[in-house]
């Protein structure tokens, strides 16, 4: 007697597998797990009539199979607890190496059949979708399990190739930043040695140069051109010296201080030196300090210097009034599934004008100014200078909705803290 295919026709099977093996196409390498997971959802109910369908992808560090997806969601913690059963009694492994569709009694529902499918390619094991449904075993047949084997293989297929390309997007993005931080350090570099070796050559004349001015100017009559001219001529070579003076005031050495500091306290001292401004502007002013904080490296004065410039940059973003915001969190860089060196973020964010989105990558460059002549543009320089030096990184962004502006400073936490915050 002929095999009874489960299908009305041969072409009609025959279709379906066709149909299926154009999940590819439907779900795309570049869209992501969730969408692709839709597809698969969408194609499984074509295939079996589900009461539920779970997703278990393998996480590459513990190297456990977890729970991505359930529909319904409501029916998650029986889903987990299915598997748990599963495992226990050795059946999902004895699936998983054999890398094809399995039926078998569900353990938590009764009267339903579970259905497994592995997801599994050449190289690696990325999953398993767990499905349950009210079918007795002997009521699927052997061309359903053909189709939910070519379904799950697309579905292994692409999801690999997007884990690939979510890898290589990744790394991409990597290699950019660290290019680009790389420039950012070389320019800074060919300034602070170009400064170094100019330094000394440009003040000296320059102090010759001012105090002739001064002699001269003694001699001239007042409010006559030669004595404007000569103020001039001081107040220039003044302009000169403190873009110099500048400069030199963080061309030393770039390795981290010894030197530790309390940094809610450094932010509740420039918030005090900075009160009488912010209340002028019209600016509410918001900190939430956090209690109990371990010192952070760098020098108190320098740390507050730096908090101070970025805070005169906000209240000078909002002539009309705006609020302020600073906050304080403490957090950790995990190193290759370790953890790593603990860190402070302070974040103050304005709601003022912003920084244009084409100076925004080179804000942190000396002479860069969204204030025109107003401005030498060294105070977010320095600012960077002292916090480098630090062990820290400045980064400049966006506030809440695009509006406005938010700098945010991360400082290690001092070396008897760092490794046990």
């Amino acid at each position: 007697m002929p095999v009874e295919l489960g299908y009305e026709t041969v072409p009609e099977f025959i279709d379906k597998i066709e149909d299926f093996s154009h999940f590819q196409e439907k779900a795309g390498i570049t869209s992501g797990v969730e969408h692709i997971w839709g597809v698969f959802l969408k194609d499984m109910e074509r295939i079996l009539n589900f009461d539920l369908c779970a997703l278990f992808l393998v996480n590459e560090e513990t190297h456990e199979f977890e729970l991505y997806g359930v529909a319904p969601e409501a029916m998650r913690d029986e889903c987990l607890k299915e598997l748990d059963l599963q495992i226990e009694c050795g059946v999902f492994s004895w699936v998983i190496d054999r890398r094809l569709p399995s039926v078998l009694p569900s353990t938590v529902f009764k009267k339903r059949t579970a259905v497994m499918l592995p997801l599994c390619t050449v190289n690696r094991t990325l999953g398993a979708v767990l499905s349950i449904t009210q079918l007795e075993e002997s009521a699927i047949t052997m061309e359903t399990l053909k189709l939910l084997g070519i379904l799950a293989r697309q579905c292994s297929l692409v999801m690999e190739n997007a884990f690939l390309y979510d890898h290589l997007r990744k790394e991409h993005e990597s290699l950019q930043k660290a290019q680009s931080q790389i420039i950012q350090t070389e320019k800074l570099a060919s300034i602070g040695r170009l400064t170094r070796a100019a330094s000394h050559e440009i003040l000296n004349p320059l102090n010759i140069i001012s105090g002739y001015a001064h002699l001269l100017k003694l001699g001239a009559e007042r409010d006559s051109k030669p004595s404007r001219y000569l103020a001039e001529i001081i107040k220039e070579s003044g302009r000169i010296a403190k873009v110099v003076s500048g400069l030199m005031q963080f061309k030393g050495s770039d390795a981290v201080k010894t030197s530790s500091a309390d940094i809610n306290a450094v932010v509740e001292k420039a918030l005090s030196l900075t009160e009488y401004a912010a209340k002028f502007n019209k600016v509410a002013v918001s900190f939430a300090p956090m209690p109990e904080i371990p010192p952070v490296v760098g020098d108190s004065e320098d740390l507050m210097q730096v908090i101070i410039s970025i805070i005169n940059n906000s209240l000078e973003a909002m002539p009309e009034g705006g609020d302020l915001e600073i906050g304080i969190e403490a957090y950790r860089v995990n190193e290759a599934g370790q953890e790593g060196k603990g860190f402070v973020k302070v974040k103050i964010t304005d709601t003022g004008c912003g920084i244009p989105e084409d100076i925004r990558e080179r804000v942190l460059e000396p002479f860069v100014t969204t204030k025109g002549d107003k401005a030498m543009g060294l105070g977010l320089y320095m600012a960077y200078c002292v916090v480098q030096r630090c062990g820290g990184t400045i980064q400049i962004g966006s506030g809440p909705g695009e509006r406005g502006a938010c700098v945010t400073l991360a400082l290690p936490l001092a070396d008897k803290y760092g490794d046990r915050a």
